[in-house]
């Protein structure tokens, strides 16, 4: 069993996206992703948000045009940054708390 967040292989979880993509870029790459989490990056590729499926559909259900509105108008930005050599049982404690 892995120990630590390093330990995981997180591969097919997630995908990334840059931050001025379009909801429509997102879709097509949601599609290539068995995790349905997209990873919001800035230009010099620091984490700024996550999309998934449900902040797409609800985008879409608002009558936004997914060619022209950006990843950054719909991401979440509430998640928890850990490090590699964080144990899992410590970062599973907290997220519980949060």
């Amino acid at each position: 069993m892995s120990k630590t967040v390093g330990d995981l292989n997180l591969e097919d979880e997630h995908t990334t996206v840059g931050i001025d993509d379009t909801l429509q870029e997102a879709a097509l790459r949601l599609l290539t992703t068995s995790g349905g989490i997209l990873v919001v990056l800035d230009d010099d590729q620091r984490v700024k948000g996550v999309i998934g499926q449900r902040q797409l559909i609800k985008a879409l259900s608002e009558g936004v045009d997914a060619t022209e509105d950006h990843c950054h108008g719909h991401m979440e930005m509430d998640f928890m940054k850990v490090h590699l050599k964080d144990s899992l049982k410590g970062v599973l404690k907290d997220i519980k708390t949060r």
